[in-house]
């Protein structure tokens, strides 16, 4: 099954013996059905989709008969009569530019079913009844909302050309791969971490050590991560008892623990103050709760400590909350906001958005989501990925978290944080490129107005879905030591959201109205620029950015142990060789695979339209650190 398609189409091909008709005898036999998802509950249409009916004979296939469903899920179709039994295709449709500009559509088979025609009875049309089709099904066990895989086939795979850019990235780490497999099964626990760290390529920070020792474990480098780094879902405040200064904490549940006594990882909670020094911002404190496994379950009595520059401990500490930010950053950040967030939309609007142009603006940056998260249930979140692995987090630990984040986000109430330095360059990337959909997604909605208020039932369906499967509403947290120095991606209580089934939803609706109402096509295109932002630019900024800081044991790893507080090289206080050899290699990958960019567009499938956007502002994106080329076009990794 292939997920790069635009509009859905169903190819009907029958199959049968025709018989010599009696004179008088109908030439034709007229056969109409509804098409429904697979899914437990109430039917719901497959509305929108063309079906090719083409008869075969005993010389072959016959002239292709196009019908469409219409908005019930209902078609019609008339077929030779004798025809015995049909089969069902789905097509999907491919949507590329060709070197004018111009969109090209490529139909391509999805699924099948194979139906027996029943014997035809009177002039009526011979109902085949209710059909139902296997059509991007909701996964119902995970806490956010996804694809589910029948049969363990995902409704999307990747792209020919990036299994090959994945290929040439692991024909790459063949050889890194195999020597530190050499030496684990030669010395094992007895490789130092720059043994282990010798076999991968360098990243960022170990490349600024070699340039400038010490400038990746400065305070202000860490000030500056916190601000900037990768963690998207990580908003500085201001000290509640000191607004002068910044502030911001991460802290884990203390529930939070590996029942069965078998984890050796500690669970730290992390507090950092950070001062306002004109042209950087600098860590200036940091207050650790650093809970301890006790062997059987639980935790031992937490250890508390609060330190400054100069202390005994400052180096450390700063290590720790390096550590703790990592784990964050890829479970809030990279994973809930960005990955998640897009596959939840990518469902949504695969199942309901057919003939509304929204399709031909979304699907491009919608591509390998389904298959890329396929993976991440094995090798990053699920029981045997690396934050579990790694960290003091259970498999259920991670669900509460994902649940959490799915809870309180929407689009309607998003737009990106406000600069509060500045060197925020996060904050001032992220309204740059904002500002490039609200301009791309404007135009669009300005040349299609017509066609998507046309097809705006399309978009009931759509606002439907994404509400009555979003997570139930969970009210942001508020920290009371960090005052929010703005509300623009948080929690909004006070914007009212729907209920279902007497249960309060996370997303509110996009419209309810049958034709778009007043502000609705505002609410649409909220929307659209919301999707784009976390599919390209965000996700960007968080995923190359872990790969950035993941790649040095010494500065960072997800997990410590033993208390957590000691010299960066202390193979105590990691995991096991092999754990860390595998975490290497993983992110490693995040270099080598470059596949999905949105200015080497290599499917030719990003609108030209976005690209100018782009191009127009590469010397306002350059002046904060953005090369534009490097910006992607979709979730693949």
């Amino acid at each position: 099954m292939n997920g790069r398609g635009y509009t859905f189409l169903l190819r009907v091909s029958f199959a049968g013996s025709y018989p010599s008709m009696p004179m008088g005898a109908p030439s034709e036999n007229k056969l109409c059905g509804q098409l429904v998802f697979s899914q437990a509950g109430a039917r719901v249409p497959l509305h929108n989709m063309r079906l090719e009916v083409r008869p075969k004979a005993l010389t072959g296939f016959g002239s292709p008969i196009e019908a469409t469903t219409d908005m019930v899920g209902r078609f019609e179709v008339a077929v030779a009569a004798g025809t015995t039994h049909l089969e069902i295709v789905v097509l999907d449709v491919a949507h590329r530019y060709d070197k004018n500009g111009a969109l090209v559509e490529t139909p391509f088979g999805v699924t099948s079913v194979a139906l027996e025609v029943p014997s035809a009875a009177g002039s009526a049309p011979t109902d085949l009844g209710v059909i139902a089709i296997r059509f991007w099904p909701y996964r119902c066990e995970f806490p956010a909302p996804r694809a589910a895989a029948p049969d363990k086939t995902p409704p999307q795979t990747y792209t020919s050309g990036f299994m090959h850019s994945l290929e040439l990235a692991f024909a790459r780490r063949v050889p890194e791969t195999l020597d530190v497999k050499l030496r684990l099964l030669a010395e094992g626990e007895r490789l130092s971490l720059a043994e282990i760290q010798r076999h991968y390529p360098p990243m960022l920070t170990a490349k600024i050590e070699r340039e400038h020792p010490g400038r990746t474990r400065s305070d202000a480098w860490l000030g500056d991560q916190l601000l900037n780094g990768f963690d998207v879902a990580l908003n500085v405040g201001r000290d509640a008892t000191d607004p002068s200064r910044f502030r911001v904490a991460i802290r884990w549940p203390l529930g939070a623990s590996k029942t069965d006594g078998g984890s050796t990882f500690d669970m730290t909670n992390v507090d950092v103050t950070l001062e306002d020094r004109g042209s950087e911002v600098c860590a200036s404190r940091i207050l650790l709760e650093v809970n301890t496994p006790d062997g059987q379950g639980s935790w031992l009595p937490a250890q508390k400590l609060d330190v400054a520059p100069g202390d005994q401990n400052w180096e450390a500490a700063k290590r720790v909350v390096r550590c703790q930010y990592l784990l964050h950053g890829a479970i809030e950040g990279h994973i809930a906001e960005t990955h998640f967030q897009t596959e939840q939309h990518a469902v949504a609007i695969y199942r309901n958005v057919r003939k509304n142009p929204i399709r031909q603006l979304l699907a491009p940056h919608l591509q390998e989501i389904v298959a890329q998260g396929a993976d991440g249930d094995n090798f990053a979140w699920g029981p045997n990925g690396i934050l579990v692995t790694q960290s003091a987090l259970k498999p259920s630990d991670l669900d509460a978290r994902f649940e959490r984040s799915a809870g309180r986000r929407c689009y309607a109430t998003f737009s990106p944080r406000k600069p509060v330095h500045a060197t925020h360059r996060y904050a001032k990337a992220a309204a740059l490129y904002w500002e490039l959909l609200t301009e791309y997604v404007g135009s669009f909605f300005d040349e299609h107005r017509q066609a998507i208020e046309t097809e705006w039932r399309e978009i009931v369906h759509l606002s439907d879905d994404l509400v009555r499967h979003s997570p139930p509403y969970r009210p942001e947290a508020q920290d009371p030591d960090v005052l929010p120095c703005d509300r623009n991606e948080g929690d909004q209580p006070d914007v009212p959201r729907a209920r279902v089934e007497g249960v309060v939803r996370s997303v509110r609706p996009i419209t309810q109205s049958q034709t778009p109402a007043p502000g609705e096509m505002d609410k649409l295109l909220s929307f659209c620029r919301y999707v784009l932002y976390q599919a390209t630019f965000n996700h960007t900024w968080t995923h190359d950015g872990q790969t950035d800081i993941s790649g040095e044991l010494e500065y960072a790893t997800f997990g410590l142990q033993k208390g957590s507080i000691g010299p960066a090289d202390s193979k105590e206080l990691t995991p096991s060789a092999k754990v860390l050899a595998d975490s290497l290699s993983f992110n490693a990958l995040g270099m080598y695979a470059t596949y999905g960019r949105l200015l080497a567009d290599e499917e030719h499938d990003v609108a030209p339209a976005l690209k100018s956007a782009l191009l127009a502002r590469r010397e306002a994106f350059a002046a904060l650190g953005v090369d534009i080329s490097t910006l992607r076009s979709r979730i693949n990794l």
